[in-house]
């Protein structure tokens, strides 16, 4: 039994000519357009909650005269939050290793902090 040319072409063509003017990726597109226009809105909720908790690690720092120790943490925080705004656009390789770096040294001076002014705190 032969098959008719026509019929397989009828029955195995998609109607667009551009792959993204299909029914199904057309729909698919607008569901990552969603997901990524919510990721941006997340970073940068997130940045501003690093930012702010930077400024209140900071105001931490005046109220009780340790003013050295909590600017670098401020600093810290506030580039965090910084690569979290960064982040919303793009997600190059070098914002990986400062995101790294980064956390390192918020959990190094948070350990540093816990241990030197308030040696008691059972919070690590």
């Amino acid at each position: 039994m032969l098959v008719e040319p026509d019929w397989y072409k009828s029955t195995f063509s998609i109607s667009s000519h551009s792959l993204f003017e299909h029914d199904i990726v057309r729909i698919h597109s607008l569901s990552i357009a969603s997901f990524r226009s919510a990721y941006q809105w997340i970073n940068g909720l997130e940045g501003g909650a690093w930012v702010i908790l930077g400024f209140l690690v900071l105001r931490r720092g005046k109220w009780l005269n340790i003013t050295a120790i909590e600017g670098y943490y401020f600093s810290a925080f506030l580039l965090f939050g910084i690569s979290d705004f960064i982040e919303m656009n793009s997600y190059p390789i070098w914002l990986g290793v400062w995101k790294v770096v980064n956390v390192f040294v918020l959990l190094l001076l948070r350990s540093w902090v816990i241990r030197t002014k308030y040696p008691d705190s059972k919070v690590y």
